[in-house]
């Protein structure tokens, strides 16, 4: 059975955990011989290759356009357009069409459906019924954000209101889009009630990242007092918040993983609270990277301000038996019970958090207990295998 991928990006070429996952699905999907794999993406620098890893069919050719061009018609319109033009080739005996990001999508329906081929997507955000970046306002959640708030949004943030009408025209046209697909994967229950509230009636697979269990292994704690947090820095990530816990807790140095616009401003932010030598910003790190910092700490921190489908943290944290804190706009919450393998506090409940740290790594029995639990968790509830096993019904049910 031929299954074509069709990605914005595609590793090495990442933007988020998204990317990750998409990879590692289709890794475990081509390992099964009943499976051809390819995976059409973007061009890397303009410049078209293939090639052939893990038994995926890698043809980066899809064509951005010129860097010149204001970046919501480089990476809406003119993406979208070549993303029906480049993925043509690729659909001869084809089966089956997954898309892995919401910027291809359109693209990739208008294609599949001219081959009259059954077409899926991931969710693994909110671009199907909001702007991305704007999806959360000063101190509230938006949990579920409506085209005629997205002027009141890009007026709070700094948008350019003059592509507005560009961006309602292309989520509307997006959302429209999604609602003929054949079947939709959300990451999970939150963005599956956001997608129902929107008006979305499609059949409906909760749909996890997968992380390789053999890469991210069990350890036990070592005791350091450490805290991380691994993401982009950006705004409603909860930087800030991890950040500012540390002033309500005394226990504990944080560790910052990732990059993103907003450093300089967090690394201020770490120095006006005299936090500068608790906490340290590490940059980007590879996937092998992170897990050996993941094993390094004692404590993940991941309290996001914005809904959050389902982070990669999460699994991985698990997976490699660390306990987290997280907040309520974070999709995957149903996995976390408090006291037993993590905690979700409320969004911006900074003092908890703080105190949260202080409890948990003043009691090396709980460290270690809820990464036990954790994993426990994971190998239940977000094993590979089962995922897999779960996602090969859904293509051999569209596919007959």
């Amino acid at each position: 059975m031929k299954i074509v991928y069709v990605s914005e990006n595609f590793p090495p070429n990442t933007f988020g955990g998204g990317e990750l996952s998409g990879y590692t699905l289709a890794k475990y999907l081509a390992s099964d011989p009943k499976f051809e794999v390819h995976v059409v993406t973007k061009a890397l620098n303009g410049k078209e290759s293939h090639e052939n890893v893990d038994n995926i069919h890698n043809h980066r050719v899809i064509q951005e356009g010129s860097m010149k061009l204001p970046d919501d018609i480089r990476r809406g319109e003119i993406l979208t357009h070549n993303t029906t033009k480049h993925l043509k080739p690729y659909l001869k005996d084809a089966n089956l069409v997954h898309t892995l990001s919401m910027r291809v999508t359109i693209g990739a329906y208008k294609a599949a459906r001219r081959e009259k081929l059954p077409i899926i997507a991931t969710v693994n955000d909110t671009w199907a019924t909001c702007y991305y970046s704007l999806h959360f306002k000063k101190d509230d959640i938006c949990w579920n954000c409506s085209m005629r708030e997205l002027k009141d949004c890009l007026e709070q943030f700094g948008g350019n209101k003059l592509v507005l009408p560009y961006l309602i025209r292309n989520m509307k046209t997006r959302a429209k889009t999604l609602k003929k697909f054949d079947c939709l994967l959300p990451r999970s229950k939150l963005i599956e009630k956001i997608l129902r509230k929107n008006g979305f009636s499609n059949r409906m697979e909760i749909f996890p990242p997968i992380i390789d269990i053999e890469k991210y292994q069990y350890k036990e704690p070592i005791y350091k007092n450490q805290i991380l947090y691994v993401g982009r820095l950006d705004r409603g990530k909860g930087v800030e918040d991890a950040i500012l816990a540390l002033k309500h807790s005394k226990k504990g140095k944080l560790a910052i993983v990732g990059n993103g616009p907003y450093k300089k401003y967090f690394e201020g932010l770490a120095l006006k609270h005299e936090l500068g030598n608790r906490v340290i910003f590490k940059g980007k790190f590879t996937e092998d990277e992170v897990i050996q910092e993941i094993h390094n700490s004692d404590l993940i921190l991941a309290p996001f301000r914005r809904i959050e489908p389902m982070p990669r943290i999460i699994p991985e944290s698990f997976a490699c038996g660390r306990g987290i804190i997280t907040t309520n706009c974070c999709g995957g919450n149903e996995l976390i019970i408090n006291d037993e393998n993590g905690f979700t506090v409320s969004v911006g409940a900074i003092p908890e958090i703080g105190k949260l740290i202080d409890r948990i790594l003043g009691d090396k029995k709980l460290v270690k207990s809820l990464g036990m639990k954790g994993r426990k968790c994971m190998e239940k509830e977000l094993h590979p295998d089962k995922i897999i096993e779960d996602y090969k019904i859904i293509i051999q049910e569209l596919v007959n």
